[in-house]
């Protein structure tokens, strides 16, 4: 079995119209990158945690634990714990937007303080997946912003 957490990529069904399982739609890093790229100011939560896990480092996870041998409970999330509101400013400032359009949300605007920070590394050791700094995760979906939906960055 695995669990993860915060999942987030490049999705282009999701811009165009096509829902996800989510009720929100795009995924949380979509949904803001649409919302900077309007140049709106978007809000995000400085006191929910997660390891914000790009989708295709868990994709790879999950191929790794079906072909493998081993059995139990596997986290495949992201390297690092952080807020909404970090993971938004820094995927704003890897697009080229104002950093200053995110705005934070503290808990009088949100629920309680919540952690669904998860440690991956039973799957990184036993399996030998590693995973990227949220730097490089961010990067391989902005390559395919660029490629597929420029309209999306900001200006540099």
């Amino acid at each position: 079995m695995v669990r993860t957490s915060a999942v987030y990529g490049w999705a282009p069904a999701e811009l165009v119209g096509e829902r996800s399982s989510s009720v929100k739609g795009a995924n949380f890093a979509l949904r803001l990158l649409k919302s900077l790229s309007a140049g709106k100011k978007s809000s995000a939560a400085t006191c929910r945690y997660a390891t914000y896990t790009l989708a295709d480092w868990l994709a790879e996870s999950l191929l790794a634990v079906a072909e493998s041998r081993e059995i139990g409970l596997f986290h495949a999330a992201g390297a690092h714990c952080q807020s909404g509101y970090e993971f938004a400013v820094q995927l704003a400032e890897a697009f080229g937007h104002d950093r200053d359009l995110v705005v934070p949300a503290g808990p009088a605007q949100s629920a309680q303080t919540t952690h669904w920070c998860l440690d991956s590394s039973r799957i990184c050791g036993k399996l030998g997946v590693s995973h990227p700094s949220i730097g490089k995760a961010l990067g391989i979906v902005r390559g395919q912003v660029e490629r597929e939906a420029p309209g999306l960055l900001g200006g540099w």
